[in-house]
Formats: C-alpha cells, structure tokens, sequence
C-alpha cells in the first residue's frame, strides 16, 4: 500500500470494490398459489417458535415472508444472527432480496407460475477478509466469521468489516490482481446457495417445479475506491475538506448549480462526500487508524453507455468487463481531482500561526472573539443563520474584509491562509467549552 500522496496517479488495475448492487438471472417457478406460498415459507427463516429443534424445513437466508393479503412481497435476506436449535446462524455475506412476480389468486388450486429475480448487494472486500485464508478447493463461508477487532494494532474507525488487513493471512486473497476474480467467485457462490436453498425447499414441496431462465445480469452500482497508509487519517481528511470544497465550487461553475460537500461521522471515521458528476460521487474517508479510503461510487441506473456491453452471453465476460469499464472510469475522476489537489498546494499561500488567528479574531472581534472561536472550533464553519450567529453578523464580516473569514453562502470558514491554524487549535482545544459564553479563553498559550 502507498503513502498518501497526490503526485501518482491510480488506475483500474489497482482497484478494489467495497459495495456492488447487481440483479441476477431469472427463476420461473410452477405450481398452485397454496403451494407457491407454501415454497415461500420453507425458503425463509423458521418462526420464533419454531427454533427449539433444526430441520431442514427452512432454511437460512431469507426472513420469513409476508403471506397475508393479496401481496406477495420480496423476501428479504435476513440483517441479523439468529440461534436455531444447537446452532448459531451467522449474518449473510450479502444482503437484499428475492423478487417474486405476480402470481396471488384467491382460488389457492389455481395452476400459475411466478418469475423470482435476486436484487442483492455484495461487498468483495468484507468477502475476502471472511474468507480468512480458505483455499480455493475450498467451500467459502457464506456467513460473517468470527473475527478479532485489530490486526497487528490496525482497526478500523468506522466499525465496520470492509477492510483487508496487511496480514499474511489474508495476503494472497486480497491481491488486487484477483479482484474481478473473487468477484466472480463471490457470485457463483451466492447463486449456488441459493439454488441449493430452491433443491431443498422444493423436497417439502414437491408439486413445484423450478428452472432457471435465463443468466442475465444488471449492474446497478458500484464502489471502487484505492487506500494510501496514513499517520493520522482522520487529520487528513481534516485538511482536505478546504480543498474539496473548492472543488466543488469550480465544479458548480462547469455544471451551473451548486455542488454540495457533504460531510459525515460514523462512529471515529470522518468522510467527505462531493457528487462529481451525474451519477458519480467521490467519498474519502479514514477507514482505519492507519489508512485513508478514496471512493468512487457510481450508479449506473438508466446510463445507456454502461450497458452496450451487458447483452454479451458470458455472464463472467459481462461482469469482469463491466467491472473493468466502471474502475477505469473511477480511476479518472480520482485522478482529475488528485490533479486539482496537487495545482492547490502549488497554488496555496502561506500559512498563518494559531498564535496569529487568534490575535486576528481578539483585535477584529473584541468581546464577541470567544463566541466566534468557540464555532470555529467545535464546528469548523459559522452558518449565518444560526441562531449563536445573529449576535456576531457584524463582526463575521469585518473578519470577511480582513481576509481572515471567507462565506460560500451562508456559511463562513477561515480563509485556506488560516486553515492549517484552526486545525490545530482544534486538535489541542478538546477542553474548550462547546457552547459560546460557557467559560473565558483560558486555553490560550499566553497570559
């Protein structure tokens, strides 16, 4: 893995892929619609009162479904662990949901058929991290392992399984050399636990019959993202919200309307968010204590040029070469703003002392300098149209003309001379109050 820098370029062959959201072939189901319903119970998950002893009358991976009324709704894959008899039933390394069409009629002996689609999302990355270090003769684990928080003192900061740890344990699995291929690997494993789940429901229903129509597959999103070692991820996506910001200005003068940073916390992990373009969206993040995630997430919904290729009969082909056509495009938008970043740091002036802003905003702000640093601090930005604002619009601007605060719409932030200054203060002023008027400046390093 590299060092953060914004001087090398990514490409496709680098890539790795957090969440894909795909919808796989064609299932026609025959029978009545009693024993149509009856297969729908036995593919979801026994009843609460019906856990005491296992059987092979449900199974694994749905939740039971809704049979009442006229709809029969999508089954959906089970979310969570489940105990059932002497066994612990893990959660499934994919989720979403089986679709069944129309097919309900109140006279429950009428013959009738119903089409089932699997809409589901897969995560390459929390797969190859569960598979541990399974041979490729192996079986793959199809539910989430059991597994250590840190390895070798990494973990991750958001909570979440979708990291590969550089150990040697899961070396060879997380080549990203291998990642069209464990994908694909990653889908016939979950078609081949689904039709052994349709063999088994089909042995307590034996009137139905079941076949496979078609392989088609329909890509609807995907996340391709590259990692780069960090000494303080969480800092550096700290110091590239300025940067990113003004992307997204120069953006919304190309696109005419306004492109919006968004920014998010998830449990210790801080992320950036900018729509790149339609249907193209940049996140960066810090994914653990040591690494820093750049991703492209892509929705390919209703993009025509995404789907000249898809016809194709090999569904292998059709996913290595959708997948290979998603991260090239992925590797050039990261790369346009890898390139947009490294002109700003050539570009960026000289950077002010903490000791300085300070000063800066006591001489402009008089009495009203604690309240003012007090937002900046614990918010990084001051909306013009917070109530804590109203009593200090008039020193906002002042700051404004004296190049110390700059607004994009309502909301101010220290101007990029500063921006390195306020980081500091807000790494080293965990103390200070996080209300204005809660205490004096007594975190100051002077009298």
């Amino acid at each position: 893995m590299r060092r953060l820098s914004f001087r090398n370029l990514v490409n496709a062959d680098g890539v790795r892929f957090d969440r894909i959201e795909v919808e796989l072939g064609t299932w026609r189901v025959s029978g009545t619609v009693a024993d149509i319903d009856a297969f729908r119970r036995s593919l979801g998950i026994p009843p609460k009162d019906q856990r005491e002893t296992q059987s092979s009358l449900h199974g694994w991976i749905f939740r039971a479904p809704d049979n009442s009324g006229g709809l029969r709704r999508s089954m959906q894959v089970r979310r969570s662990k489940f105990e059932w008899g002497s066994q612990n039933f893990g959660t499934p390394l994919f989720q979403g949901a089986v679709k069944f069409s129309k097919y309900f009629n109140e006279n429950s002996n009428l013959e009738t058929q119903t089409y089932l689609r699997l809409a589901i999302q897969i995560n390459p990355t929390r797969w190859i991290l569960h598979q541990g270090n399974l041979s490729e003769t192996d079986k793959p684990h199809m539910m989430r392992q059991n597994l250590p928080d840190e390895f070798g003192g990494e973990f991750s900061l958001d909570g979440r399984d979708n990291w590969i740890p550089d150990d040697e344990e899961f070396f060879e699995n997380s080549d990203p050399q291998s990642s069209f291929g464990s994908v694909q690997r990653y889908l016939d494993a979950v078609i081949d636990s689904w039709e052994e789940e349709l063999h088994r429901a089909n042995e307590f229903v034996s009137p139905i019959s079941w076949q496979r129509i078609d392989r088609l597959l329909n890509l609807k999103s995907v996340e391709s993202y590259w990692e780069f070692i960090s000494d303080d991820p969480t800092g550096a996506v700290a110091m590239l919200e300025r940067p990113m910001r003004a992307f997204g200005e120069k953006l919304s003068v190309v696109r005419e309307f306004q492109v919006q940073v968004d920014e998010e916390r998830v449990v210790n992990s801080r992320a950036l968010r900018i729509e790149s373009r339609t249907g193209e969206t940049i996140r960066i993040y810090a994914k653990t204590n040591r690494r820093i995630r750049f991703e492209v997430i892509h929705s390919l919904s209703g993009q025509r040029r995404f789907q000249e290729i898809s016809p194709h009969t090999d569904p292998q082909w059709q996913i290595e070469q959708l997948l290979n056509f998603t991260a090239g495009k992925a590797a050039k938008a990261l790369n346009k703003f890898f390139a947009y970043l490294g002109k700003m740091r050539k570009l960026a002036p000289s950077q002010k002392s903490s000791i300085r802003l300070l000063l800066e905003i006591i001489r402009v702000s008089g009495e009203h300098a604690e309240d003012i640093l007090c937002l900046l601090i614990h918010n990084g930005s001051i909306s013009s149209r917070s109530t804590a604002a109203r009593p200090i619009l008039k020193q906002l601007h002042a700051l404004r003309r004296k190049g110390i605060l700059e607004s994009s719409g309502c909301t101010y932030v220290v101007t990029s001379s500063y921006r390195m200054a306020l980081d500091a203060l807000q790494k080293h002023a965990s103390d200070y109050p996080s209300k204005p008027g809660e205490g004096p400046l007594n975190f100051l390093p002077f009298d």
